[in-house]
Formats: C-alpha cells, sequence, structure tokens
C-alpha cells in the first residue's frame, strides 16, 4: 500500500511538472467561423490542457494550462504555440459562444465555429442627453459596445468597429485611420443582409467620434435591411458581422 501510494504522488508529481510546461513549442493555426461558414474576426482563442491539482492532499485533475492567447483576423483566422501535442480548444468574443464542445485538438490545423448570442442588451437606459446630437449620442452610447477590428486597406492600417448605429433617416459606422484610405473605404464597403438587400453610398463626415475615429454615414429607413446585417468590403474580400443599435430616446 505505501508503494503505491509513493508511485501515485510521483505520478502527480511528473503530471504536475508537466503541466507547468511553458516552451510552447508546437504551432497551431486555424480559422475562426459562424455557423454560416463566414469569417469570424476578434475572437481570443486559447489551447488549453488539464492538469492535475491538489484538493484535500489527494491529486485530482481541476487545473487548466493554457497556450498565450492569439486574435482571430479579419479572415478569422489565428495562429498560436502551444507546450502540448494535444489540447482543447477556449474561445471568447463578446456576445458570441462555442457552437457545440470542441473535440480534442490533435492536428497543427483547427477550425470552429461560433454562435451569436447577445449576452447582454446595448446601453440604451441611458438615453441620448438633453440636445445631444445624433452623431454624438452613437459616439458615446454605441461606439463603447464596439469590438475594433484592424485590417489593411489600400496598404494603410485601419481600425473598423463593428456596430451600425441607426436612428430615423441616418445610419452610423465608425472606423479610425486617414482620412483618404477612410474616404475609398466609404466608397468601396456596402451592408448587406441575408435576404441580398444592400445599402451604399456612405461618406465620411466632417466631425467624427474624437480623435481619429471618424463616422462614416448614409441615409437610411427602417426595414430596408432586415436579419443578419454585414459590413461587406469588396476590395477585400471581407465581411464583417454586425451588430445593430437602435438610437435610445432622448434622456432628461
Amino acid at each position: 500500500m505505501k508503494a503505491q501510494r509513493v508511485a501515485l504522488c510521483g505520478l502527480a508529481i511528473l503530471w504536475l511538472a508537466a503541466c507547468g510546461a511553458s516552451d510552447e513549442r508546437y504551432v497551431y493555426s486555424g480559422q475562426v467561423l459562424d455557423v454560416r461558414g463566414r469569417p469570424l474576426p476578434g475572437v481570443e482563442v486559447r489551447l488549453c490542457r488539464s492538469c492535475w491539482g491538489w484538493q484535500k492532499g489527494v491529486p485530482v485533475m481541476d487545473k487548466l494550462s493554457c497556450s498565450t492567447p492569439a486574435v482571430s483576423g479579419i479572415d478569422g483566422r489565428y495562429r498560436l504555440r502551444f507546450g502540448f501535442s494535444k489540447g482543447f480548444i477556449k474561445a471568447s468574443r463578446a456576445g458570441w459562444r462555442l457552437t457545440r464542445d470542441e473535440a480534442q485538438v490533435a492536428g497543427t490545423e483547427k477550425r470552429f465555429r461560433m454562435t451569436d448570442v447577445l449576452t447582454r442588451p446595448w446601453p440604451q437606459k441611458a438615453g441620448c442627453a438633453s440636445g445631444e446630437t445624433d452623431r454624438a449620442c452613437f459616439c458615446r452610447l454605441g461606439l463603447p459596445e464596439a469590438l475594433p477590428v484592424d485590417l489593411t486597406f489600400e496598404g494603410t492600417r485601419l481600425r473598423l468597429y463593428p456596430l451600425l448605429g441607426v436612428s430615423a433617416n441616418r445610419a452610423r459606422l465608425a472606423a479610425s485611420g486617414s482620412l483618404g484610405p477612410l474616404e475609398a473605404l466609404a466608397k468601396d464597403m456596402r451592408l448587406t443582409d441575408f435576404g441580398g438587400r444592400a445599402v451604399e453610398g456612405f461618406a465620411v463626415v466632417a466631425s467624427g467620434c474624437g480623435g481619429s475615429v471618424h463616422v462614416l454615414e448614409a441615409p437610411w429607413e427602417d426595414g430596408m435591411l432586415n436579419g443578419a446585417v454585414e459590413w461587406a468590403l469588396p476590395t477585400l474580400s471581407a465581411r464583417l458581422p454586425l451588430k445593430i443599435w437602435r438610437l435610445p430616446q432622448e434622456g432628461p
């Protein structure tokens, strides 16, 4: 019995040591998709492995050892290093979840899907300030809810905020970067829905959200787009899923 206890402790010590390995010698790459098979940017991806820990003096597998996170790009692809040849996916993005529990990863290429679940409401309750313009209200309340996506357009690095703010007659998006490439982006882009309808004619407005963040606006009417809406960038052959944020009523 004593020999068995010593052997068990020795095995647990070996497992604990292995879980602490940090050389991250294995390189993994893959792609994050939504349930329709479209690339999903801005997802924080980790590879993890269950490890031994101690509970009341007994070794139990209740710990996790995870890789340094990688964030998926505009094409949904990611690349990371991990210290083990096997593991499982942990992925996170606000308002999204893994479609199902992921199988053990045993190869260097891993694609997986996420489902839009919108886990929290948009901040409608605060309302716009008295006398505040629709554009200023969008910048103050809506923009902080967007998870930015970085991309290169016409050789220039831009940051897009995939949140569509709509009011009675205007649709608004926000992006940061040099004005020239942003104006070219506004002419190239369009909004599309699952039924194939599109909204075009965006322009960079004179006053944006402050700093380098500019607002892109186009005429809008309720019912122009229905269901899932995407920000289409034909020059890059890219599409970003959009949340729709409706302008809240004016506050006191």
